[in-house]
């Protein structure tokens, strides 16, 4: 976890592709990444690909993550 540029924090689970979240606060950046750990498990814990700005290329979802 670290603070970017702009006060967000920001964290990573490296384990998992496109495993990546923010928040105002530490709280809010935990609850999103949990919420997206759960999005990653769900397309089947692949390691799926994304772009640039962290939208999921995979054909199961496309989602942002």
């Amino acid at each position: 976890m670290e603070r970017d540029e702009d006060g967000f924090f920001v964290g990573s689970v490296p384990e998992l592709a496109c495993c990546h979240a923010q928040g105002a606060t530490r709280q809010e950046m935990l609850d999103n990444l949990r919420e997206v750990v759960a999005l990653c498990l769900e397309v089947g814990g692949e390691m799926v690909a994304c772009d640039a700005s962290g939208v999921c290329l995979c054909d199961e979802c496309g989602a942002d993550l």
